[in-house]
Formats: C-alpha cells, structure tokens, sequence
C-alpha cells in the first residue's frame, strides 16, 4: 500500500504555481523597489532576489497568505536594508540620475510617489492589503471582499478608511490631495511595467529557482510503502 503526504502534495501544488505567481506579481514587485530604491539595476536584481526568495519559502507558506502582501512585504524590508547600506552621496547621485532618466509625470504624483511606500507601511495589514488590492492590482471590491473574507460593503469600507489615512499620512507631510484624485494616480502611477527583457530573465530564473528547490527538498514522509 502506498500513502502520500499531504503536506508533500500542498508542496508540489505550490511548486507548480510558482511561475503564474512570478508573472502576476512582477510588475508590483518591481514597481515597489524602484520607488524605494531609485535605481533600476538595483529593482532588477530586487526582483530576482525577491521571487528566489518565494521559491524558497512557498512550501512554508501558511495556505492563508496573500502572497501580495506577503511579497510587497519582502520588498519593503529588503529596500530598506540596501538604502540604509547606500552612502548618502551614492544616494543622491541615483536619485538624480533616474529622475531625470524618466518620463515626468504628473506633479502631484512626483510628490507622492517618495512617501508613498512609507505611508503604506503605516497601514495595518488588512487596510495595506486592502489597498494593494483594489489600487496596485485593480481588483474589483468583491474580490477584495473574498480575499479578506467581508463582504462587498465591508471591503468598500475598509478601502475608503485605509484611502482617507494614507491622504491624513501625505497631509501631515504638507501634501493635500482630494480622495477622487489620489486614487486615481495610484491606480495609474503605483504599478509600472517592469523591462520586458527583466521578465524573460525572470521566467528563466524561476525554472531554475524551481529546479533548485525540487532538489534540495526532502521527501519527508513523501512516500512510504507498507507490506500487507
């Protein structure tokens, strides 16, 4: 007789979606580390560092995850680390380089865009989650509702109270903004397409990433044989 694991089969789910996950959630991720870092070699290599990091962990995840959240997470603290390491000369000099490197955009978001992620992380996670939802991926209020567990009313709610503290964050920060206006810019602005070239190498790096993890996990209890 032959018994199989449920843990080991939650794996290999997971294993398996790991290359939808890379390509829904690149551009978020990508988006999220170059508002913070401000170099795009070093979103790049972000990027790349951040979904290893999902191969390594995605048969550790707890099955109730957003993995949203769970990557802007990780992006977050991992910008934080390497702009702390930066000089503050090195930084400057960045800044001032992609800045001028890019398109200008509308004025109101160049004010938000610096603060943007910070003010995100004054969020609790359900309003963060909430507003990565419905802002960063476009996702309609039944599916933030499903992915929180409310209702359509009650994820309205959440996502126009988590709206009005991120607009209180940019307030106390000199910047006034209505509640129609900011949102649109975050629909239009937070998430921006990641180089196409980036996302061949992801996809590459994610079969590898895949082919790493399938070798270096152990079949605990995977299969074990019984002699009636």
């Amino acid at each position: 007789m032959t018994w199989i694991c449920s843990s080991n089969l939650r794996v290999t789910a997971r294993k398996k979606r790991l290359p939808r996950w890379w390509k829904r959630h690149v551009h978020l991720v990508y988006s999220a580390a170059l508002r913070q870092v401000r170099s795009t070699q070093l979103a790049e290599d972000f990027l790349q560092s951040v979904f290893l990091d999902l191969a390594r962990n995605a048969p550790k995840l707890d099955p109730n995850t957003v993995l949203t959240t769970w990557l802007y997470s990780v992006t977050r603290r991992a910008a934080i680390d390497v702009v702390r390491s930066e000089s503050r000369r090195q930084l400057r000099e960045q800044i001032a380089v992609e800045l001028a490197a890019m398109n200008s955009p509308d004025t109101n978001w160049t004010q938000i865009e610096p603060l943007l992620d910070e003010a995100m992380e004054s969020l609790d996670e359900a309003d963060r989650t909430s507003i990565l939802l419905r802002y960063f991926e476009n996702k309609s209020l039944r599916e933030v509702g499903q992915t929180l567990g409310t209702s359509d009313d009650a994820a309205q709610k959440r996502v126009s109270r988590a709206v009005e503290r991120l607009r209180e964050y940019f307030s106390k920060n000199g910047i006034a903004i209505g509640s129609g206006g900011f949102v649109a810019l975050l629909s239009a602005n937070a998430v921006q397409s990641a180089p196409m070239a980036l996302s061949a190498a992801i996809s590459s790096a994610a079969e590898l990433g895949l082919a790493i993890v399938s070798e270096r996990l152990k079949p605990q209890g995977q299969l074990q044989q019984e002699e009636l």
